[in-house]
């Protein structure tokens, strides 16, 4: 439902699978419409409620979405803008965030296969904010001494990898299933930016929270649909 469309800025208002790949497509077009130039940038702004909740009080708040995204910066401090702010607080740029849910749809299928369960799941999305604020704590210091890092949170990958076994690797399945299961762990593992065994990947991830949130809510749609 289009609430506004004029000059430069719209505000619609649909179900939310739908409206973030709306979204990913009216950025394509965009895109295509101006020759891919990388001087014409677009920004947006989703905020997700429930079916109850008053409008004027959700289009506030994808305004403070949409604001983040145009407030976007890099590493060092330089203007992006171009970016999308949706599920997660901090806004991501269109590649990055369409990679998240082509991940939440991976994780989907995994829920829905019973490969993993949502207990796990909702542990990674604990252990993940974690890991951001440890990594946030690190960050701001910049090698000088700060505030002391929470000790107990910087233990994220120490937990994260009882949960592995606990939840997935335990000794003693077929080998087939092994494989299966290392499959499931590597993927959770790149949520979380860590190889394999465990170890930090080279490049940092992004929040985990987009692919999850996107991932849960899918499955908690399907399990509806099926009851």
């Amino acid at each position: 439902y289009t609430v506004y469309a004029g000059g430069d800025d719209l505000l619609l208002i649909g179900p939310w699978r739908q409206t973030l790949q709306l979204a990913l497509r009216l950025r394509s077009e965009f895109g295509r419409w101006v020759g891919n130039n990388p001087n014409i940038t677009l920004s947006a702004g989703l905020e997700l409620i429930k079916d109850n909740s008053p409008l004027n009080r959700a289009a506030e708040a994808a305004e403070l979405r949409l604001e983040r995204s145009k407030a976007r910066k890099d590493r060092l401090g330089n203007s992006l803008k171009n970016g999308f702010c949706a599920i997660d607080a901090a806004p991501q740029g269109w590649v990055e965030f369409e990679e998240q849910l082509k991940r939440a749809e991976q994780l989907r299928q995994y829920l829905e296969q019973g490969r993993v369960s949502q207990a796990l799941v909702y542990r990674l999305l604990g252990l993940d904010e974690d890991r951001l604020e440890v990594e946030l704590a690190a960050a701001s210091r910049g090698g000088l001494p700060g505030p002391p890092i929470d000790l107990q949170k910087a233990t994220w990958r120490a937990r994260w990898g009882y949960q592995l076994v606990r939840n997935l690797l335990l000794d003693g399945a077929p080998p087939g299933e092994r494989q299966k299961r290392e499959e499931v762990a590597s993927f959770l593992n790149g949520l979380l930016g860590l190889t394999v065994d465990l170890k930090k990947a080279p490049e940092p991830a992004p929040p985990a929270r987009t692919a999850v949130t996107a991932a849960l809510y899918s499955y908690r749609t399907f399990t509806e649909e099926e009851r």
